[in-house]
């Protein structure tokens, strides 16, 4: 799941066999500290930041599943704007500048180049 908040963007996957976590546990991963370190205000659940230069998100953040939950439901209820990209753009000009392109590229699912890619792949898309 990618999740792009006021605090951050994140990846969060299910950890690895490797992580040495619990079965019920998720890496919430980024590709900045800061956006772990800004999430961890909110969810202290969130374990220490480990600095994985290898990999394709280089730092991470173990959590239980029931304290993700949590999380989210926290993040929804301090919704408190009316348009996402503007509010980003308040805070970090260069982040609401990469979030848009995210969103510019995404918002090809709804035009008509997506539905001839998903056509030309049986429809799978």
């Amino acid at each position: 799941m990618w999740l792009f908040t006021k605090q951050g963007f994140y990846s969060v996957v299910l950890a690895a066999d490797g992580d040495g976590q619990p079965p019920d546990t998720l890496a919430v991963q980024a590709r900045r500290r800061q956006d772990l370190e800004a999430l961890r205000r909110l969810a202290p659940a969130l374990g220490r930041i480990v600095s994985l230069r290898h990999r394709d998100y280089p730092f991470r953040c173990f959590i239980r599943r029931k304290d993700f939950s949590r999380l989210l439901a926290d993040l929804g209820g301090k919704i408190d704007y009316e348009n996402f990209k503007d509010k980003i753009a308040s805070k970090s000009r260069p982040r609401a500048w990469l979030y848009g392109i995210v969103w510019g590229v995404v918002k090809h699912l709804e035009g008509e180049s997506w539905k001839a890619f998903s056509a030309a792949e049986g429809g799978k898309l």
